[in-house]
Formats: structure tokens, C-alpha cells, sequence
């Protein structure tokens, strides 16, 4: 079993390549002081393959014929945070640096990060999911009318991304005739231009378009929009319900609709 040695050890393996190099101690730069990698050759065949002996790259010791070249970092990455112009970075020090995580194979101070002469990119910077857009109103707003009315909004524009999809979330309180307590009595549809959105799903058990279906406060309702990539732009539209039992008018107020592009 390999143990690692202490100072002793260090300091016997210090002599003898020093004797090697010439009979006087001559300290050896082992691991390499400018990348911090160990350099070792081993045999390939013959009785001592495999066995591991460690050179002294940095001053220039190369393997023999026969021997293959083994390195290996002496320590770990170490996290310095953020990239500053005015700290000393070492070898396998790791910064943070506009977004991305970058490590240093080479020591140097003031030098940017992108600078792949001292640095290499470790993990880039993710993209930025899309921004939600949100329209409210909170006027209160009426209509008998059994087809979706316009009145009023809100309406949202948004860049529907390469993928198609929008996520549409709506919500709004709903009374007919000052009657909370309904569950038909009235309800709102996403639209786009004069076209009755096609939804993945619906709430309330309503047929596709259908957000919010007559109800007491905060009634809400969402889907997921299939579109084609571009701008666009929805706005939600009221109508009372086509329930007999409901001949007065139908109230919306607190209207909100967010849609969210999906990457």
C-alpha cells in the first residue's frame, strides 16, 4: 500500500535527486512551481512495468525510451468567487466571472478570465429564461352578452420563442348581478386578434380557450398556447353564460393575464 511520506521523506527524495544531478543537493521543483502537476514515467513492458518513477519536468528530465508519461494535479481547484483585477491567482484557482466559472493554468494577476492564455472556461453561462408579462386591470367591467365581448383588456404582447409555446395564466372575480355564489354565471376567453386561443387543457372542465368559469373572487385558469415563433399578442374577452338561469349582467373585475414564453 502506497503511503504518502512527511517532511522526512520530502526532504530524502530531495537529496537524492540532487546527488543524481550531480553529487551536490540541488533542491528539485517537484510538484512543477508553475502549473503544480506532478510528472512521473513508468515502464510499458519488461520486469519493472508499471513501476512509477517521478521526474523533475520543469527542469527539463523527460522519460526514457520504453517509459510513458503520467501527471497529475497536486492539488484540488480552489474557489476564489468573484474575479477581481487586484488578486494574485495560482494554478487550479477557480473565479466567477460575468456568469461562467473559469480555472486558472497558469498564475497571473489582471488578467481577465477570458483570456484563454491563462484561463480555461469550466461551465458557461446558462441562458436566461424569458421574462413573464403581466397585464392587469382592475375596473370593473360588465356585459348580457352570451359571445365573448372585448372590454377593455388587459392585453399582453409578447416573442413567442423557436419552441412555439406560451404558457397563459388569467384570473378575475366574477358576480352576475351581485350573485357571488354561482358557478355558471359568467366567464373569460383568451384570445389572439379575433381568434379564439386553442389551449393544451382548460379550466373548469370547459371547452378549450375557456380560463376562468363563472365563479366567487379569484377564480383563475391556466394553459399552455401552441403558436408560431414571433410576436404576438392576446387579451382576454368576457361573456355571460348561455345558462337560462342567468338573464341579468355578468361583472369582471381585478383581470389579470401573464403569459410566459417557453424556451
Amino acid at each position: 500500500m502506497l503511503k504518502r511520506p512527511g517532511w522526512l521523506g520530502v526532504l530524502i527524495v530531495g537529496v537524492i535527486i540532487g546527488l543524481a544531478a550531480g553529487g551536490a543537493v540541488v533542491w528539485a521543483t517537484i510538484p512543477d512551481n508553475t502549473t503544480g502537476t506532478i510528472t512521473a514515467c513508468y515502464p510499458t513492458s519488461g520486469t519493472s512495468q508499471g513501476a512509477l518513477r517521478v521526474i523533475n519536468y520543469q527542469a527539463g528530465t523527460r522519460c526514457k525510451a520504453g517509459e510513458a508519461l503520467l501527471q497529475w494535479p497536486s492539488r484540488s481547484f480552489r474557489w476564489r468567487g468573484a474575479w477581481t483585477s487586484t488578486t494574485a491567482y495560482t494554478v487550479n484557482d477557480v473565479v466567477r466571472y460575468n456568469g461562467s466559472a473559469y480555472i486558472a493554468y497558469k498564475a497571473n494577476t489582471n488578467i481577465v478570465p477570458t483570456n484563454t492564455a491563462y484561463w480555461n472556461l469550466m461551465v458557461a453561462q446558462g441562458v436566461s429564461a424569458p421574462a413573464a408579462t403581466i397585464g392587469s386591470v382592475a375596473a370593473t367591467v360588465s356585459t348580457t352578452s352570451t359571445t365573448e365581448v372585448d372590454l377593455g383588456g388587459p392585453t399582453v404582447t409578447v416573442t413567442v420563442p423557436p419552441s412555439g409555446f406560451v404558457t397563459v395564466y388569467s384570473s378575475a372575480d366574477i358576480t352576475v348581478d351581485g350573485q357571488q355564489n354561482n358557478s355558471h354565471g359568467g366567464r373569460t376567453q383568451v384570445f389572439e386578434g379575433n381568434q379564439l386561443v386553442a389551449l393544451g387543457g382548460s379550466a373548469a372542465g370547459m371547452s378549450p380557450g375557456v380560463f376562468v368559469h363563472a365563479s366567487s373572487a379569484g377564480t383563475t385558469g391556466t394553459g399552455i398556447v401552441e403558436t408560431s415563433p414571433g410576436v404576438h399578442t392576446f387579451s382576454l374577452r368576457y361573456a355571460r353564460s348561455t345558462d337560462s338561469q342567468w338573464t341579468g349582467s355578468a361583472y369582471f373585475n381585478n383581470r389579470k393575464l401573464v403569459v410566459k414564453p417557453v424556451s
